[in-house]
């Protein structure tokens, strides 16, 4: 698992290496998790994404889904109860081939 703040870094860390999963904030500087999410797709990287998110409503998650993102999770009070969304989101997901 690698952790990173900078939108550039997972970029780069995604083209490089094999990751089950990316989960991404919608806000972070320079660009947004939807941002991140299109240049992945944009280069054939069928990675699970999810976008994970405080702001946004219904316009962000219809954006979302349209670039297939494979998830949007709400940011809550409970982080336990986080967590397990974005792990069911993940392993609930069909495997891509």
């Amino acid at each position: 698992m690698d952790i990173t703040t900078d939108p550039e870094v997972a970029l780069n860390e995604a083209v490089e290496k094999d990751y089950d999963a990316v989960v991404a904030d919608y806000q972070m500087p320079e660009m947004d998790g939807l941002e991140l999410l299109e240049m992945l797709r944009e280069r054939g990287d069928n990675t699970p994404f999810i976008i994970l998110t405080g702001k946004g409503g219904e316009e962000v998650a219809i954006k979302a889904l349209n670039l297939k993102a494979d998830g949007y999770i709400r940011k809550g009070s409970d982080p336990k109860k986080q967590f397990k969304s974005i792990v069911d989101t993940i392993f609930n997901r069909p495997v891509s081939t």
